[in-house]
């Protein structure tokens, strides 16, 4: 007989993305605090999961639906819940919410939705399978303010959800950022090198998936637009997409392909923010960025767009960093000049982000609040069928 499960999570690949390293954190730290659990992946198998399987959570193959298929996958999904009967199951990423909530009514597992974006994708019959999946769902976890009122104006009940913020490791170096502190610097030489970077170098980075929706060509063209702008200064990206050959080429008609570094992508990103000035995140949709926060935790000052979002629930413009309008090269070129030649003022921004970072968006808060509600599911649960 299997041995007992509380909670299964149901991922559509475990690669490199904010998501991904969001569970890398928080199950492990789950499973530390007594909730025995399992992941099920269906997608790629990368960094993610070779860090979950490190840490000793039980990751396991299941068969990802491939057109037609999709039967076949949900007889095998239900087959699974019903066989090992955990108390949740929780889904993670879009990909096959609403088939994983149809084998939990099959199967009679109690299902857990996540609202992890702003949706801006979603129309037709996608929105109409997922109104039907946040109504079976025994609770919806957002993951910021922004993406539950996405949900609400498509029609979830504001009862079923629940806002759980996104929360990062602050990195002890962080700590002495910005100091002549011996950790401080050693990481800071450590990160340079590992990108390829000058010891003088002014540094604009970003970590991102380079695709249209995180909008990496306003940033090459606000980077290469600045009236500030130097030689030596550098552009990092740390990530990958379809969007890189048209940036090495943007930024050839632009005059800074040599300052453009595409570090692809890095296992363990945090680890590398020792090596920026800045961090900038010109996105056109963001629920609640984990790059944002690990900037923060990581003591940099960040400029993001005010595209609604998370962004506004993270950053605090003036205090923090900077908000400019989403696709404006020209103030996002004014933001990045204004901070770095003023390192004084860009770094206080900083400071101010790791302790807003500590105090609202660390790892720990968000692993017991994870721990509450579903202790709180389970209970009602459990009431039910008595």
């Amino acid at each position: 007989m299997p041995a007992p499960v509380d909670l299964i999570y149901l991922a559509p690949g475990l690669g490199t993305g904010g998501t991904e390293r969001h569970l890398a954190w928080l199950l492990p730290a789950l499973q530390k605090r007594g909730l025995r659990l399992e992941v099920w992946n269906t997608g790629e198998e990368g960094d993610a999961e070779k860090r979950l399987r490190q840490s000793g959570v039980t990751v396991r193959r299941r068969r990802a639906p491939v057109s037609l298929r999709q039967v076949g996958r949900l007889a095998a999904l239900t087959a699974g819940l019903a066989r090992l009967r955990p108390r949740l199951v929780h889904s993670y990423l879009y990909a096959h919410h609403w088939l994983d909530a149809v084998a939990c009514r099959l199967a009679g597992t109690t299902y857990v939705g996540s609202r992890r974006n702003l949706a801006h994708w979603r129309q037709g019959p996608v929105l109409a399978r997922e109104r039907w999946r946040d109504r079976v769902s025994a609770v919806i976890i957002a993951n910021s303010a922004a993406a539950a009122a996405v949900a609400v104006t498509e029609g979830t009940d504001p009862g079923r959800l629940r806002v759980i913020p996104n929360g990062v490791p602050l990195p002890s170096w962080a700590e002495h950022a910005w100091t002549d502190h011996e950790d401080w610097m050693a990481r800071r030489r450590d990160a340079r090198d590992a990108l390829g970077l000058p010891d003088d170098a002014r540094v604009v980075g970003a970590v991102m998936s380079l695709k249209p929706i995180k909008d990496p060509v306003t940033l090459v063209k606000g980077f290469a637009g600045r009236a500030g702008l130097r030689p030596g200064d550098r552009l990092v990206f740390i990530g990958e997409g379809p969007l890189a050959p048209e940036l090495r080429s943007l930024a050839g008609s632009l005059g800074v392909a040599e300052q453009l570094v595409l570090a692809g992508r890095r296992a363990e990103p945090l680890e590398l923010l020792a090596a920026l000035d800045l961090f900038c995140l010109p996105s056109h949709s963001e629920g609640c960025s984990n790059a944002i926060l690990e900037a923060m935790a990581a003591a940099l000052p960040v400029v993001t767009t005010d595209a609604g979002g998370g962004n506004h629930e993270a950053v605090v413009a003036g205090e923090t960093g900077r908000l400019v309008p989403a696709g404006d090269s020209t103030l996002l070129a004014a933001a990045l000049d204004d901070l770095l030649a003023n390192p004084d003022a860009a770094r206080r921004l900083g400071q101010a982000g790791r302790r807003r970072a500590r105090e609202r968006f660390s790892l720990d808060t968000m692993v017991q609040q994870h721990v509450d509600l579903y202790a709180e599911v389970m209970a009602g649960s459990r009431s039910r069928v008595a």
